[in-house]
């Protein structure tokens, strides 16, 4: 399963004459190869955020009101992300026996999105827990 990313590059140009600023946004696509079963884990969690009260809905309104926004601005280029921006930024962390691991890019945040898989690796069920390592 291949996941598309776009990169914006950002390209400031001064020029000497009258010290105009010209910004340049280069605008690219990367294809970047993901576990099949992070993929089934992810779609699992997006059909959670889609729940107005789930524990992935819960999560995303968490960081929502609890990450500054200066975060927000460095990742994202706002500093009020929507909903949906701030579900964007979940990634996998890792995958013990039959739990997978995600939380936010950058260590944003202690907190993470636990999923647990059946004996066929199917998602079950996800939890919000405080990592306290």
């Amino acid at each position: 399963m291949k996941k598309t990313i776009t990169i914006y590059l950002v390209v400031v140009l001064f020029l000497l004459f009258g010290g105009y600023i010209f910004i340049a946004l280069n605008q690219q696509q990367v294809e970047v190869e993901l576990d099949p079963q992070v993929k089934v884990a992810i779609d699992y969690l997006e059909e959670e955020f889609g729940q107005n009260d789930s524990v992935v809905a819960e999560y995303v309104n968490f960081h929502q009101l609890s990450v500054p926004e200066y975060v927000y601005e460095e990742l994202l280029g706002t500093d009020e992300p929507t909903k949906k921006q701030i579900f964007g930024l979940i990634v996998h962390i890792k995958t013990e026996n039959n739990i997978m691991y995600f939380s936010l890019k950058d260590e944003v945040t202690d907190y993470l999105l636990i999923v647990s898989l059946d004996e066929n690796k199917q998602p079950t069920k996800v939890e919000m827990q405080q990592d306290n390592n």
